[in-house]
């Protein structure tokens, strides 16, 4: 019987879940899974990995009864990339049940009854294991990981940036503005940022006339105020001056165009870019349309009038000089609206999701700049993949996300804060009762989980 390969945990889940259907609604191997319970005695440990090639593996140890002889063990091998589960004494020696008998085709691997035991026995346990094997390994290799050249950041973005539009979508609290803010500031560049909400409108975008009151300076000769133009009473010299009248503001979109414009690279950043109406996102479409190798938009501000028309301004830019960054989150549960399709042609559309190294490695750097112990950025870590894993369970509502972990970091003066900032936005993970009563229940499990990890944590 050939060992079975996960590239990663929702894999094993997904399998262990697959079992859990099986054990329950196929009588004849429930029985095979009770007998098997009933003939062993059973341990389940994590061990630190001696004897597997220095890595750690959860042991499923069976042992009957009336011999006390162990007679099959499963484990689970974590090696810093795939997951392998096998039953045998070693990665050579398997399960002797290899009659068609006591062997099933689950996912297309044969599986004998002590795996299968094994997975429904944790089926409630599993998310837990397979999260310290990961939080074991990454302890055991810290130093030796130190000489792995790290993943360049920002890689996916480096592909596109000042080449196409980049529509970046995943789970709320994913790091997606953060990283968008993080490359901009990699690069030296101070974005134009757009922040999306229903409410928005055009002249939030593009730009409007303000009342102004002070020195106007560098005014061209050719502008003309609306008001002005529309009492005919206008001038094409204006020259600086003490003036209490209406002035030109950019808009965001304007602004990163005029940047461009003039020569110097620039970068917008539009969160939330689906909270934006609809008839508001149509400016994009021509705007992210290129001719000839630039981009185009009109802002509506009047720079000159002849013979009584006025002549609308338009900004021009190099594509290559221009980087447009939205994002947005996506699902029923969001305020968001559908994407035209046009527009989301304009786009290149990446995925980001939060990643259990990413989130670590952002915390990491807040424990470097606040000078705490890297260990609490791990335990966040840690803390996040049992709460996905307590979600799948439907033992709470929501998850944490980098968001609320990163607020805890920021708001702790000292190391031992940490972990009460955690957990006092415990009310975000957990369902309401009829009362409206965060459920008592839900907020258990998340005051055990964490406890599970950090000791001494002050409630």
């Amino acid at each position: 019987m050939k060992p079975i390969i996960f590239k990663n945990k929702n894999e094993i889940l997904d399998f262990a879940n697959n079992m859990q259907y099986l054990g329950v609604n196929l009588h004849n191997l429930h029985n095979k899974i009770s007998d098997t319970l009933s003939k062993y005695n059973i341990i389940t440990s994590v061990n630190d990995g001696i004897e597997q090639n220095d890595m750690p593996f959860i042991q499923y140890s069976f042992t009957e009864k009336k011999l006390s002889i162990k007679k099959h063990t499963v484990r689970l091998v974590y090696n810093g990339k795939d997951f392998c589960m096998y039953c045998g004494t070693t990665g050579d020696d398997f399960c002797n049940f290899i009659s068609e008998e006591n062997l099933y085709n689950i996912d297309g691997y044969g599986v004998c009854k002590h795996i299968m035991t094994a997975l429904y026995d944790n089926k409630d346990n599993i998310g837990y294991m397979i999260d310290d094997l990961k939080s074991i390994y990454n302890d055991k290799f810290k130093d030796s990981n130190k000489n792995i050249e790290p993943e360049e950041p920002f890689k996916q973005l480096k592909r596109f940036a000042f080449k196409i539009p980049v529509l970046v979508e995943g789970d709320r609290g994913s790091g997606k503005t953060h990283e968008a803010f993080a490359y901009a500031k990699s690069i030296g560049i101070e974005p134009s940022f757009v922040g999306g909400h229903a409410g928005i409108e055009s002249i939030d975008l593009l730009g409007c006339l303000v009342h102004y009151a002070g020195q106007q300076q560098e005014i061209e000769d050719t502008s003309v105020s609306a008001a002005d133009f529309f009492s005919g009473n206008y001038q094409l010299q204006v020259s600086s001056n003490n003036s209490n009248g209406l002035i030109w503001k950019d808009g965001p979109i304007a602004e990163a165009f005029r940047k461009a414009q003039g020569g110097e690279k620039s970068i917008l950043i539009i969160d939330e870019l689906l909270r934006i109406p609809q008839r508001e996102l149509n400016i994009l479409l021509t705007a992210l349309s290129p001719v000839d190798g630039k981009y185009h938009i009109r802002t509506g501000r009047i720079l000159e009038v002849i013979n009584g028309v006025a002549k609308e301004e338009t900004l021009s830019c190099d594509t290559n000089k221009l980087f447009v960054l939205a994002t947005t989150n996506v699902g029923g549960q969001y305020a968001v609206e559908t994407i035209d399709p046009a527009l989301a042609e304009r786009f290149m559309v990446v995925r980001k999701d939060t990643e259990y190294d990413k989130l670590v490695s952002i915390l990491k750097e807040k424990c470097k700049e606040k000078n705490f112990d890297e260990t609490f950025a791990e335990k966040a870590g840690v803390f996040f993949n049992r709460m996905i894993s307590a979600k799948e369970q439907g033992l709470i509502e929501e998850c944490p996300t980098l968001r609320t972990l990163s607020r805890a970091f920021d708001l702790a003066d000292k190391e031992d804060e940490i972990n009460d900032y955690i957990f006092d936005q415990h009310l975000l993970w957990v369902t309401r009762d009829v009362y409206g009563k965060p459920d008592k229940e839900q907020v258990k499990v998340v005051k055990q989980i964490l406890e599970d990890i950090i000791e001494d944590i002050r409630y």
